[in-house]
């Protein structure tokens, strides 16, 4: 699949009769307009298919803003360009469309250009004041490329690693955020720092850390207790890095747990060891950046627990007592629920911690409850309820599977 053209291009200006301004609250009014051309007769993409990914882009930004943007659109044409297609000319063509349908063009906030693909044009979308999608309407594109049109630039990604040296290099990869749909391919919230720019997050809802300490994130999506902020900021400057929970609260997928972002809306990567990328932050693994560091303590559908660490502080104490754990109704499907401690994919498989002490299962196993009583583990699989109790000190004998009675709910 072609990429975008850079940023440089995508955020071209255009001329008069295309642009217009877009507030970055409230409704976005987005008029897109279907065409080919004399010489070039082939269908543009749908009325459906654009109706589909406008609704769907609709639904992001609604549940990404916490219902403080919202999309309204209309779809017209198509329209026959009185000129033939030569080579790739997007600005002449939007040009000719809106000259083409005159007074007919309702009131908006953005336009948008639909066209059968043309392979010259070595873009799937291109924002530039307004937007055009090349030959298929998908919500990662209208979205992607509407995020454009709000200031946003694309989601990039850092991956590090220690040289033999022990130098630290690091080179940017400009699509490179698992996510965020100012990506290459991903439908997902906006990081952090774009909600803030767009005013869809206030500083209140993203509270600078200062203090050693541990900390509750509720989810960054939607959904969770509304008192929780919904990130944290540590630094500042061009030394400051945001720290968010995605929990999966949300119809659009990402990867589940704790990332870190800097300024310019780039991922962190959080293994400067290996080679391979690692958009989320382990539980009880480290990450560290001069003058402080970062641990997960736990991770659940209701957020996370960090704690933060400056100037070499000892970890802080946590949160609650581990046997005091905080549930949620065990009806929930298809989220895991870590009521307590740890749940972490690890190679592959499930691993779950408490106390110290680890059970691993096949990625095959479908968790859809997670809960805690003493010490005992309940989880919720494909075969219902099933009872883990500690029964010894090796790996393969720390939990046994005595009963399936399920436990009590709580929450």
């Amino acid at each position: 699949m072609m990429r975008r053209l850079f940023l440089t291009l995508c955020l071209l200006t255009l001329p008069a009769s295309v642009s217009a301004q877009t507030p970055k609250l409230g409704e976005l009014r987005v008029v897109a307009i279907r065409f080919n051309w004399q010489n070039d007769l082939r269908t543009p993409p749908s009325v459906s298919s654009g109706q589909t990914a406008l609704a769907a882009t609709d639904r992001l930004f609604r549940e990404a803003s916490g219902g403080k943007m919202w999309l309204t659109y209309a779809i017209l044409g198509p329209v026959t360009l009185p000129m033939d297609r030569v080579s790739c000319n997007p600005f002449v063509w939007a040009n000719a469309a809106v000259t083409a349908l005159g007074s007919s063009v309702p009131a908006h906030d953005r336009l948008m250009f639909a066209f059968p693909v043309v392979s010259e044009c070595k873009w799937n979308g291109l924002a530039a004041g307004s937007t055009w999608i090349n030959g298929t309407w998908s919500v990662h594109t209208t979205a992607h490329e509407l995020g454009h049109n709000l200031t946003l630039g694309h989601a990039a990604s850092l991956p590090c690693r220690t040289t033999t040296s022990g130098a630290l290099s690091c080179v940017t990869s400009t699509y490179g955020s698992t996510v965020d749909v100012m990506n290459a391919s991903g439908v997902g919230h906006f990081n952090a720092i774009s909600k803030r720019r767009l005013g869809w997050l206030t500083d209140a809802e993203m509270p600078l850390i200062t203090t050693t300490g541990t900390y509750r994130l509720g989810p960054f999506e939607t959904g969770g207790d509304p008192t929780l902020p919904r990130a944290i900021r540590i630094g500042t400057g061009a030394a400051e890095r945001t720290v968010e929970v995605r929990t999966h609260q949300t119809a659009f997928t990402t990867p589940v747990g704790v990332t870190l972002h800097k300024a310019l809306s780039v991922q962190m990567d959080t293994d400067h060891v290996t080679t391979t990328f690692r958009a989320m932050l382990p539980v009880g693994v480290d990450y560290r950046e001069p003058g402080w560091t970062l641990r997960v303590r736990r991770v659940g559908v209701w957020g996370a627990d960090v704690s933060v660490m400056f100037n070499g502080d000892p970890l802080p104490a946590d949160l609650y007592p581990p046997d005091s754990p905080v549930s949620p109704p065990c009806t929930t499907s298809t989220q895991i629920i870590d009521a307590s401690e740890a749940v972490w994919r690890v190679n592959g498989n499930w691993n779950i911690t408490r106390n110290g002490v680890s059970m691993t299962r096949s990625s095959s196993t479908v968790y859809k409850a997670l809960m805690w009583t003493g010490d005992t583990l309940y989880a919720n699989s494909q075969r219902g309820w099933q009872r883990y109790i500690p029964t010894g000190t090796t790996a393969a004998t720390r939990w046994t599977v005595p009963t399936t009675t399920a436990p009590t709910c709580k929450g």
